[in-house]
């Protein structure tokens, strides 16, 4: 790779790369250039598989929600064992299990509307914020399109959050339990005072609070990619924008909440 030369003045070594006779002064810094640009080489592929398993993390998450939860309720329409208490407990008890099982990884957002939310106040960038939303609408695609293939007798209909009643009645329930889901999620989350050991219980409770009371009045979505990704497989978009205008808007509006009254005087 190196010649040795020598000139009248000092000793030089031609450099291939740069196709010319360095002084042998320069060595110890060309070497040490080297040596920078292979760590930065490595700097940016670890961050490249950094993100790589953050979003993968999210599709993977978000296909187990949609996964265990849609199939809760597939799995009550045929065989009527669950109830209405069975489906909201499968729902948070998956949630608790995926916030404590990939959160150190992801930040287990599994939500489109809660990472635009923490998109909007830092905690995740805005490169990141797009592939993150897309591996959530993918994983939620692809758990119903599997729900869809394994139970045959069933339509996957029954899976798809359609307004109860009034479309705007709908929409209002939607923007009113993501705004308190997100209000959890902000405090216990984000706020660095906040015990971390509990946040997995707190989604928890209040994703199965939600989805106990507000189930019957909307289909207590909170979620687009949730309810983006059945629409999809059934073809059935009826009522949709309820669904994603409903959860964004509300965790949207959490931030305005969070910022006066838990950020006020800190």
């Amino acid at each position: 790779m190196k010649k040795q030369g020598r000139t009248p003045s000092s000793v030089t070594i031609y450099d291939l790369e740069k196709g010319q006779y360095v002084a042998a002064t320069n060595v110890a810094s060309l070497q040490t250039k080297k040596a920078d640009r292979k760590m930065l080489r490595l700097l940016i592929l670890k961050i490249f598989f950094y993100r790589l398993q953050s979003t993968k993390t999210e599709l993977m998450g978000t296909f187990i929600l949609v996964f265990a939860g849609r199939g809760g309720i597939v799995v009550e329409e045929r065989d009527k064992v669950l109830t209405h208490l069975g489906v909201a407990a499968v729902f948070g008890l998956v949630i608790m299990a995926l916030v404590y099982t990939v959160g150190h990884i992801s930040g287990a957002h599994i939500n489109p509307a809660i990472s635009l939310a923490l998109s909007s106040v830092g905690k995740l960038s805005l490169q990141e914020l797009p592939i993150y939303i897309i591996c959530q609408i993918v994983g939620a695609t692809a758990a119903a399109a599997a729900l869809n293939l394994i139970i045959t007798n069933v339509s996957i209909n029954v899976a798809v959050n359609v307004p109860v009643g009034n479309p705007w009645a709908s929409l209002v329930v939607e923007i009113i339990i993501t705004f308190i889901l997100s209000t959890v999620i902000f405090a216990t989350a984000t706020d660095p005072k906040a015990p971390g050991e509990m946040v997995g219980i707190a989604v928890c409770g209040v994703a199965a609070c939600n989805a106990l009371f507000a189930g019957p009045l909307s289909g207590c979505s909170m979620n687009p990619a949730r309810s983006l990704g059945p629409a999809l497989i059934a073809l059935n978009f009826n009522g949709l924008w309820v669904y994603i205008l409903g959860p964004v808007f509300g965790a949207l509006c959490e931030l305005g909440s969070i910022r006066v009254f838990l950020y006020k005087n800190r």
